[in-house]
């Protein structure tokens, strides 16, 4: 076969958010507290001693083939072994079709329902970190990257403020509230850059106008607060806040869904109620950014001095699990149908055609469906199915399509075309790999941010 052209990469694109099925999590209704959950790393555990051994050889194929054991020990075994590997080798157990014995699709079935319970676990709670000692601001942030895997931007923070010296305690510590005491040393602020698509510490004048709320993963700060007379009737004042939400950055968001009834705001010992209950808010987080800003206005009847409280709820959509769909060798053709856990894929056309010899171009066509649709389908946010899918060459490395676009809308699916140029060998030479999201989780959250802020007043 040809060797790769111009147009291929062996380092694959940022993941793009999805979903596959929706959950309900109320039962896991963050108010500020969580259980403890070990974060993943990036290792694969050992559940023998014999299997910590040092050694350049991958067990997890070993372990997927002892799946399809005659002897119902070996199989538990192997489940036992896959699980404390933990969500992350989802996307290589195998699909399951017509020709996967019983015993090997009982046991993909359970271990991965089990998996996926993991996912919801860890998205729902916060990164818990432990670390205690003096050390360098600088080296107890390093110390938060590498525990929860949250990519951290310190280039902004002085080199006096970085190698200050500080005290730590933290046991068992949420995330954000081990960045809160990291911004409070350094008189920083951390805000994602999409420049650089990162969060980074900001340096800032003053502190945050209000403390801000920790509920699971996701932190709310109040960014700004004034009021001003109401057009139209001088008895009433509009208090107009922005918050800035924001998200571990090891978690995909996709949606946060608030209605304005759900909020209120305590000022001058009053309640203020939301100035247009009515108002419903989808906030989609643009880009793979992990941060959002969620404008509300309240209405009071006299001049406010000073805001006691904020208080409220909604409705945080995320994209967890990864999940690979790989058509090769014969699977790529008309018709072929893979499934995995709650998506399937169909081919439903793929066509090579030469170009600019010795050139070839490729269109291919797939039809995506999920065990349930829920609004991550809706029109305006199916872009963000169609972005991972490439061709692969034989040794591994990827070619990104020309062009995608979105072909068809179905219930509980979408068709997607990909169009490749510039290529190099024949259809058999590549396999063509579509990835997306195993779980999309719509959670509750509740937050109350309390401290008394003077109200700055606007110009009339």
């Amino acid at each position: 076969m040809s060797g790769p052209s111009q147009a291929q990469q062996a380092v694959p694109r940022r993941f793009a958010p999805g979903t596959a099925n929706v959950l309900d999590l109320g039962t896991l209704r963050w108010f500020c507290v969580g259980l403890s959950i070990a974060v993943w790393s990036g290792a694969i555990a050992a559940a023998d001693p014999a299997d910590s051994v040092a050694s350049t050889r991958d067990p997890v194929p070993t372990w997927i083939e002892e799946l399809d054991s005659p002897q119902a020990a070996i199989r538990a075994a192997a489940i036992e072994r896959l699980l404390a590997a933990g969500p992350r080798i989802l996307p290589r157990l195998p699909a399951l079709d017509n020709a996967t014995s019983p015993q090997l699709k009982d046991a993909i079935t359970q271990l991965r329902r089990k998996l996926e319970q993991q996912l919801v676990l860890s998205a729902s709670e916060p990164s818990y970190i432990t670390l205690a000692g003096q050390m360098t601001w600088q080296a107890a942030c390093v110390h938060l990257q590498q525990t929860t895997e949250d990519p951290l931007n310190f280039s902004a923070v002085s080199a006096a403020e970085r190698s200050r010296l500080i005290d730590v305690h933290w046991e068992k510590t949420p995330f954000w509230e081990a960045v809160a005491e990291l911004e409070q040393r350094s008189r920083t602020v951390l805000q994602f850059q999409s420049e650089s698509q990162q969060f980074e510490f900001q340096s800032v004048a003053a502190p945050s106008l209000l403390s801000p709320a920790i509920c699971g993963p996701v932190r709310v700060q109040l960014a700004s607060l004034q009021q001003r007379a109401l057009p139209g009737d001088s008895n009433q004042r509009l208090l107009r806040t922005e918050c800035r939400v924001q998200v571990e950055p090891r978690l995909r968001p996709i949606l946060l869904e608030v209605r304005a009834a759900h909020w209120h705001a305590i000022a001058g010992d009053r309640m203020l109620p939301a100035w247009n209950p009515a108002a419903a808010y989808e906030l989609d987080f643009a880009d793979g950014s992990p941060e959002v800003a969620l404008p509300l206005d309240f209405l009071g009847a006299v001049p406010t001095e000073e805001l006691q409280e904020l208080r409220g709820s909604g409705t945080l959509h995320l994209a967890v699990g990864q999940e690979h769909i790989e058509f090769a060798g014969r699977q790529l053709q008309r018709g072929t149908l893979m499934q995995r856990g709650n998506v399937s894929v169909r081919m439903q056309q793929i066509r090579f055609e030469e170009a600019t010899p010795p050139l070839r171009e490729a269109t291919v066509r797939i039809v995506v469906n999920y065990t349930a649709g829920g609004p991550a389908f809706e029109s305006h946010r199916l872009g963000l199915f169609a972005r991972a899918a490439w061709l692969v060459t034989s040794d591994g490395q990827r070619i990104d399509p020309q062009h995608h676009e979105i072909v068809a809308e179905v219930d509980g699916g979408i068709g997607l075309q990909y169009q490749f140029t510039g290529l190099t060998g024949k259809a058999l030479d590549y396999a063509f790999l579509y990835e997306t999201p195993a779980l999309l989780l719509a959670t509750p959250l509740e937050f109350s941010l309390l401290k008394r802020v003077p109200v700055a007043k606007a110009a009339e």
